[in-house]
């Protein structure tokens, strides 16, 4: 058993929580800790957090390697979401990365089976349009008349885009989700990852991709946006959508070693992305950029003013500022021309 060769100071963490927790308790955590075999690094941190906190069992995996192919990961620190989780920061890219994280498995189950319960399907249409409207004004700017919409959820980008003579397809990891955009949107989506999409043998065909808030949940995002690649005829754009990560970054960097955080990225997100980090990680996928901008955010109380700042810092942009808006929008071409 674990606590018969454990540390002594894992053994002193066991023999506390008996007497405050009882038997059965501490003999659940234990378990759940076998489970999760060398992927903690700290067990008796995590078991004095799982005890205080009543961790749900999520497999969970470490990262050994960024996205970008680098080894140089370098931990900042550790917050809770559904287990205890790690922020680390590739020292080569920038980005932001958690490890220890949720497997691919455990992300794919969550948009199977809650992601999209939490919401009506109308709560993706409607309060999306100012999002949808802009992306809309890209395909126009790059002439696009056929688009394939990667995590499309229901659909109603594509439904949207179809009112304005663009026509396309998307994907989507979640079973019913995918049903009713099908049932009643009429959209075509294809169920399964951008990937698997692609080993289908579906052509290059599209000449733009679009990925709206969908790349921090994909193991690999290099890998992912690859794939998309792989869609686009030659000549194609790829339209990404990110929330700007220098927020998460920041708080990142106010976690200190050894200690839990509040978590630095959404719920759920495996990467935080930066305008700077996140064209980095496009030249490793085979892109060259050619623009980067505020993005407009979903209908809220606070639209105008968010306007408001993505006209501010559109306008910083052109003086060399970072973006600092909520969310960003990037448009890139395949850097070989095809």
């Amino acid at each position: 058993m674990l606590d018969e060769h454990a540390p002594v100071a894992l053994q002193q963490q066991i023999v506390r929580l008996r007497r405050s927790h009882g038997e059965l308790r501490v003999q659940q955590l234990l378990e759940d800790l076998d489970r999760h075999g060398d992927v903690i690094d700290d067990p008796v941190l995590w078991l004095d957090t799982a005890a205080k906190r009543r961790f749900r069992y999520t497999p969970i995996e470490a990262v050994q390697r960024c996205t970008c192919g680098a080894d140089t990961i370098v931990p900042v620190g550790r917050f809770v979401y559904w287990n205890l989780l790690g922020i680390c920061r590739c020292a080569t890219c920038g980005v932001l990365l958690a490890s220890p994280r949720l497997t691919d498995a455990a992300m794919r189950g969550i948009f199977g089976s809650s992601y999209f319960k939490s919401q009506p399907p109308a709560f993706w249409g409607e309060r999306r349009e100012p999002i949808f409207a802009e992306i809309l004004a890209l395909l126009h700017r790059y002439e696009c008349r056929t688009v394939f919409d990667v995590g499309a959820a229901y659909g109603h980008l594509l439904a949207y885009l179809c009112t304005s003579a663009i026509s396309g397809a998307g994907c989507e990891v979640s079973g019913p989700t995918v049903a009713w955009g099908r049932a009643n949107l009429g959209v075509d989506l294809h169920l399964g990852s951008v990937q698997e999409v692609v080993a289908t043998g579906i052509g290059s065909t599209f000449a733009a991709v679009v990925s709206l808030d969908t790349l921090y949940y994909t193991a690999s995002p290099v890998d992912e946006l690859r794939a998309m690649r792989r869609l686009l005829r030659p000549g194609g754009v790829l339209v990404l959508r990110l929330r700007n990560g220098l927020r998460s970054l920041a708080r990142a960097l106010m976690h200190r070693p050894g200690r839990i955080g509040a978590p630095v990225m959404p719920a759920g997100h495996l990467w935080a992305f930066t305008p700077t980090a996140m064209r980095r990680l496009l030249a490793f996928a085979g892109f060259e950029v050619l623009e980067t901008g505020p993005a407009a955010y979903s209908r809220t109380s606070l639209l105008p003013l968010h306007g408001a700042a993505c006209a501010t810092s559109r306008a910083a942009a052109r003086v060399g500022i970072p973006l600092f808006t909520r969310s960003f929008n990037i448009v890139a071409r395949a850097s070989d021309g095809g």
